[in-house]
């Protein structure tokens, strides 16, 4: 097993400045992209070396995953995914579940009509819905401040008993959060984000076509020149900030794509 910590010279600690484990990354990144090379066999070796890194870059600025890793480093095994609900949790939990029953109860309903101007008539009692989504979406970011504080406190003396423990306060609260943003999306902007996300989709389509046969057409030679200057910027002058490469359609797409709900994203 790769260990993250070591890979990105971070110590074995439970917390970690996530800005400073940020500029490490871009740092070995941009030395380590596999586009610097141009002989296969170095090429190949970079897109590995890139590609665990990035790996391990996503694993420790998420303190869920961080402490997932430690524990399995520590440990030679993953630490149980499923858990008895901690007292700490327990009154969020039955509070969740009580919101969650009767949204869900709301939103089968209302995506059953096919009239609109019957889903136009729900839109007020959506909105009230998610007032109370958004209300408790603010309570389970307060409990993961909490925890937060909990795990930078821990650096200086840590066992895994302790980690263990914030580590499934993390599972359930992140699970929490994420399932009130799924219903979050689909009482308000579900529809919206679906549409932008088709269209960004297409637009991305249509750019990489440009770049690829624009220089064909006399006609069209200046605009692919501009274009793929433009592109070529995002890759290496946004790059030297965000990682070679970087291509901010991309990274606007990813953000409606989480807001939907989709996880586990490469880096744009």
């Amino acid at each position: 097993m790769t260990d993250a910590f070591a890979l990105l010279d971070e110590p074995r600690q439970p917390w970690l400045d996530v800005e400073a484990l940020k500029g490490k990354f871009l740092t070995q990144s941009s030395e380590t992209h596999p586009d610097k090379f141009t002989d296969p066999t170095e090429k190949e070796s970079a897109q590995e070396d890139f590609t665990n890194l990035n790996t391990a870059h996503d694993i420790l600025r998420d303190p869920k995953r961080r402490l997932q890793h430690l524990l399995t480093l520590e440990r030679g095994e993953k630490p149980a995914e499923v858990h008895d609900i901690l007292p700490e949790t327990a009154d969020l939990f039955i509070e969740v579940g009580q919101l969650l029953k009767p949204v869900d109860a709301f939103l089968a309903e209302r995506e059953k009509q096919s009239s609109t101007l019957l889903k136009a008539q729900t839109y007020a009692v959506a909105l009230d819905w998610l007032e109370k989504v958004n209300t408790l979406q603010q309570t389970i970011a307060q409990h993961l401040q909490q925890l937060d504080t909990q795990t930078k406190a821990l650096n200086s003396n840590w066992n895994c008993a302790s980690i263990e423990k914030l580590f499934h306060q993390y599972s359930y609260l992140q699970k929490w959060q994420m399932q009130l943003n799924d219903r979050a999306v689909r009482l308000g902007l579900g529809p919206m984000l679906q549409l932008l996300n088709i269209v960004i989709s297409a637009v991305h389509v249509l750019l990489i076509v440009a770049c690829l046969i624009g220089w064909i057409f006399p006609r069209t030679r200046k605009a692919h020149l501009v274009l793929m200057g433009v592109v070529v910027g995002c890759w290496f002058l946004l790059g030297l900030q965000y990682g070679i490469g970087y291509c901010p359609l991309t990274d606007w797409h990813w953000q409606v794509k989480q807001k939907l709900g989709e996880g586990s994203l490469p880096n744009s």
